[in-house]
């Protein structure tokens, strides 16, 4: 499987860094749409609350084109650098605070380890739509594979993600449970009648009676439950 994903990779980068070229504009457009007031505001009570008169200044980082009102800030205060990860709508006060305790529980595990790690939480606005972490710097293991790295290095990128995914699923594991499928048809049945839906049933259905027969075959059989990474992906992993 390795193997498989690495090529896979190899294919796909020219496909990316095209994609990549024709958003960047629009990104940049996007980086600089956002509520000044509101995230100052932000800033300014998380200042109040670590620091003393102290001057900072922020820029944004990241906003999610699939939910934009998600977005990630850097924030530069008496020489240290933090995190802003704001929402502005009102579910995601619950998703921040879930984050949040997370945060505290894994960071702590974490520290065990000299090479693995994830951003410390710092504080939790009142309002409880803004997660202030420490700001991670360095490069995502999309833009290593992006840079055109030796194989050797992109060999690297896969082993560590793989310790970091290992160490995470040691922190907390379950006794073993029945593996459970049938949400999966369940999903796809409510699917089926959608307006968006843009093949005919000749072509899907073939694949979900493979889906069957497949999970037939491990019908039955159980699987540790662990504490899991709910995005791991790419570009949600710093080097």
């Amino acid at each position: 499987w390795f193997c498989i994903a690495f090529n896979h990779f190899h294919r796909i980068i020219g496909a990316w860094d095209h994609l990549n070229r024709k958003l960047t504009k629009t990104s940049m457009n996007s980086l600089l749409n956002y509520d000044d007031g509101l995230v100052r505001e932000l800033a300014e009570e998380f200042v109040a609350a670590h620091y003393e008169d102290a001057d900072y200044q922020f820029a944004c980082l990241h906003k999610s084109r699939v939910f934009p009102q998600r977005q990630i800030f850097a924030l530069e205060v008496s020489g240290r650098k933090f995190a802003l990860k704001v929402d502005t709508e009102e579910s995601g006060r619950k998703r921040l605070q879930q984050e949040c305790h997370n945060l505290k529980q894994v960071e702590g595990f974490f520290r065990r380890f000299d090479r693995l790690g994830v951003p410390r939480p710092h504080y939790l606005s009142r309002c409880g739509r803004c997660l202030f972490v420490d700001l991670v710097e360095g490069k995502t293991a999309r833009e290593t594979f992006q840079l055109r790295r030796p194989d050797n290095q992109l060999h690297q990128v896969f082993r560590r993600s793989g310790e970091w995914l290992h160490a995470m699923h040691e922190m907390r594991r379950e006794m073993p449970r029945g593996m459970q499928f049938g949400w999966i048809f369940e999903e796809l049945e409510k699917a089926i009648p959608s307006e968006k839906k843009q093949a005919e049933a000749s072509e899907y259905e073939p694949f979900f009676r493979q889906i069957r027969r497949d999970f037939d075959v491990v019908k039955g059989t159980s699987g540790d439950i662990v504490f899991s990474h709910g995005d791991f992906h790419s570009g949600n992993l710093m080097f």
